[in-house]
């Protein structure tokens, strides 16, 4: 037996141990009984299996690595998709069902509920590309996707599915050696987070430091291109989209994001920049330090930080909405115009508030770009279309930096100027009211 699979024995034996005696105590998971934490920390528990497992839960099933396999899940979903439908068009014309509003042809039999969890549950599994475009998608106005797809794409990206820990101790060994646990005094092999591209460990290396692991997904890297045609595949066979969503376009994007984000040396080079860039505003941003010698091109590995996922605080006091608003405004205006460089990605988990320390802690920096200076003055013009609410000077400058190419309908046009509204908005309120940019 390899020390890999001797390392993954030991530590399912361990949680069988765990289990038992939570079982025996009575609790529902594994990690909470404190009589399951003395005997699991004993002598012979390995390690790595000495703390509690996470809150954070989900499914472990293996990630389908090599493009054939990946293609041969996309076939199936096909299938599936397919009988979904002509079981809803069964159902519509005996009126068991009825159709979605607005909605035609092929469409009107594929978007239903089923259909929409097959996608969901497909995704979950899939990871990669095709959590990715969902994930791109789940974010559109609701005039231009239809909700019951958006909230299978949410719904997906929120619960994806982890690697089982043979899969995890393969990828230590793989980028650190057989030896791969003398970097640390202590590593929890189950995530405690976990999205389209990696998953996320916690661990304390050999001289106390708190750490993030951010480990891909095996085989993730090599599929993107399969997996984003496959989709197109998908989604044109069906007509789950409608038209002028200008999803070629969508996926262009989720390519080019998807190989950014899959070179985590790219990464580690945006996260030092932005650290170097932050040091100057102490009191409202901070960048963790990279570990360099523990980061490779498919795991990263940083300095831990605490915070809370902007979107959780849409019921907090209004002064703390308030900070926070004002802290991400500020922070996109000092990307675009002091640094040059920005965080693309608008996964509100990319930006922790830390609560505590009043600071707004940035990570995942994947889809970190840079721009030129030219790009940046007709961003500037969009921006003063609509702190005027000049829907003309919106759209054409929108033209003119490429947002915008003329081909989409008009649900996408209002969709872009409705957005630049909003961007805007902080500019068209009274000075010191809220914002203050002078």
């Amino acid at each position: 037996m390899n020390k890999g699979s001797r390392l993954y024995t030991e530590h399912v034996k361990a949680k069988e141990l765990a289990d038992k005696v939570k079982a025996e105590a009575g609790e529902s998971t594994f990690g909470q009984s404190q009589q399951a934490k003395s005997v699991s920390n004993n002598e012979d528990t390995p390690f790595f299996m000495r703390q509690d497992r996470p809150k954070f839960t989900a499914q472990e099933r293996y990630v389908p690595s090599s493009p054939a396999s990946r293609a041969a899940h996309f076939g199936m979903l096909g299938v599936q998709l397919a009988g979904g439908t002509l079981a809803e068009a069964f159902k519509q014309k005996v009126g068991l069902s009825s159709a979605g509003d607005g909605q035609a042809g092929v469409a009107k039999y594929a978007l239903n509920a089923k259909n929409a969890d097959r996608l969901a549950n497909n995704f979950k599994k899939m990871r990669g590309g095709a959590l990715k475009i969902g994930q791109l998608l789940s974010t559109g106005e609701e005039s231009v996707l239809p909700p019951i797809i958006r909230d299978a794409m949410e719904k997906a990206r929120s619960e994806a599915d982890i690697m089982p820990l043979k899969q995890v101790t393969k990828n230590l060994a793989r980028e650190f050696g057989t030896d791969w646990q003398q970097n640390f005094s202590e590593i929890n092999l189950y995530p405690f987070a976990a999205a389209s591209i990696g998953q996320v460990h916690e661990a304390l290396l050999k001289d106390g430091t708190r750490v993030a692991l951010k480990m891909q997904y095996t085989g993730i890297a090599g599929s993107i291109d399969s997996d984003l045609n496959n989709f197109k595949y998908l989604a044109e066979m069906l007509g789950i989209f409608p038209r002028g969503l200008y999803l070629n376009e969508a996926i262009d994007v989720a390519r080019a994001e998807l190989h950014w984000e899959c070179n985590y040396e790219r990464e580690a080079a945006y996260q030092r920049a932005y650290r170097e860039h932050l040091v100057a505003y102490p009191k409202d941003f901070y960048c963790p330090a990279v570990i360099d010698h523990l980061s490779t091109r498919s795991i990263l590995c940083s300095e831990f930080v605490d915070g809370v996922e902007t979107d959780t605080f849409l019921d907090a006091p209004q002064e703390l909405r308030n900070r926070i608003g004002s802290l991400l405004i500020s922070l996109c205006f000092k990307e675009l115009f002091e640094f040059k460089l920005m965080q693309t990605d608008p996964n509100p988990a990319n930006y922790l508030y830390d609560e505590s320390r009043d600071i707004m802690n940035l990570i995942d920096l994947g889809a970190g770009r840079d721009f030129e200076q030219g790009f940046l003055d007709s961003y500037m013009h969009i921006i003063w279309g609509a702190f005027k609410d000049d829907k003309q000077a919106i759209l054409q400058n929108s033209f003119d930096i490429g947002f915008l190419t003329g081909d989409e309908n008009r649900e996408m046009f209002n969709a872009q100027y409705k957005g630049t509204m909003i961007v805007g908005e902080p500019f068209r309120t009274a000075p010191g009211e809220l914002y203050d940019f002078g």
